[in-house]
């Protein structure tokens, strides 16, 4: 079974070493070539950064390099639900999809960087990674069940793909974004930790009282809710 997350906009102090390379390493230079080039002014504006923010966002792209394990990198509200120190990927693929790496894998070596597929200055990154995403999944998991975990912003990019099913998450009351990407985290920890490889088995899931509504769910789209 395959699983896609999202990035995460904030990082750890970790110093554990990335053991893989990234598998899109060349089109990643190309975009890091064109960010080095940016000046501070320029990295605030298009960002919408503090000062403090501009100065260390900059020093990401000037000093940059990919040495540190992903999995253990990212820092954000999904990253400390997943928990990875108590995961053992071997039996799972996991992906992290990225505006600047295209796919990441748990253990690629990879630095601090800011960069999402919103940002238009450099382009449009959706039509700059779509045909290589979508064609290394064809190639390398076109038996697998892949399982989308991502927010909106990514999901576009596989929604092509036959083999995808998106989670999502509803309620009567409005679901914040923390609480989306904490469900998003344990989600995908209940299905590493528990070794799950079916859509009967998903569909099983509770978390956070959350559970499966087969009346609102689809062949492609599994919706889960706390009503």
């Amino acid at each position: 079974m395959v699983i896609l997350i999202s990035p995460s906009k904030t990082f750890s102090k970790t110093n554990i070493l990335g053991t893989t390379s990234l598998l899109f390493k060349d089109k990643q230079s190309e975009i890091l070539t064109k960010l080095k080039q940016l000046s501070k002014d320029e990295i605030k504006n298009i960002f919408k950064l503090s000062d403090s923010l501009t100065n260390e966002v900059y020093d990401y792209y000037q000093n940059s390099i990919n040495n540190l394990a992903a999995i253990y990198l990212y820092e954000g509200i999904l990253y400390k639900a997943l928990n990875p120190v108590e995961l053992d990927f071997s039996n799972h693929d996991l992906y992290i999809i990225s505006a600047l790496h295209g796919l990441v894998r748990p253990f690629d070596a990879i630095s601090k960087y800011r960069l999402d597929f919103q940002t238009t200055s450099l382009g449009n990154l959706y039509h700059y990674w779509e045909n290589d995403i979508n064609n290394y999944f064809s190639l390398n998991h076109q038996n697998e069940l892949i399982i989308d975990l991502t927010s909106t912003e990514f999901s576009r990019l596989i929604n092509k793909l036959p083999n995808v099913v998106r989670i999502e998450f509803i309620s009567d009351k409005r679901l914040s974004s923390v609480l989306l990407k904490q469900m998003r985290g344990y989600f995908a920890n209940h299905i590493i930790k528990n070794n799950i490889q079916t859509l009967e088995e998903i569909k099983k899931i509770v978390i956070n009282s959350f559970t499966y509504n087969d009346q609102e769910s689809t062949d492609s789209i599994f919706v889960f809710d706390n009503n």
